[in-house]
């Protein structure tokens, strides 16, 4: 989380009538849970939607993501028990992660 991205959640809190000391509580204990999650989710990846004969897989981030230096970065299958998504391209063939 950057200086930006503090100072808007810390806003939002002040903003809904929390005091600013147990706003900066709330956006530091909301820091320590997305730090000491296992998998901090990059992309999902889907084949192209045209064939083509340099792009194996694309995908797209949901939100800024920044991946520490050193960290591990894994594609995990993402298999699924419902052939719809398949079928409709909703559910990507692969998910990346960055984890310690």
């Amino acid at each position: 989380m950057d200086r930006e991205e503090y100072d808007k959640l810390l806003n939002e809190f002040v903003a809904e009538g929390v005091p600013q000391e147990e706003a900066h509580f709330l956006v530091a204990k909301k820091l320590d849970e997305k730090l000491n999650t296992q998998y901090h989710e990059i992309s999902g990846l889907w084949r192209p939607k045209k064939e083509s004969s340099k792009v194996a897989f694309e995908g797209y981030a949901k939100e800024k993501v920044k991946i520490p230096k050193g960290a591990t970065i894994l594609v995990f299958y993402n298999n699924t028990d419902n052939p719809e998504l398949d079928a409709e391209r909703k559910r990507p063939e692969y998910r990346v992660v960055w984890t310690w």
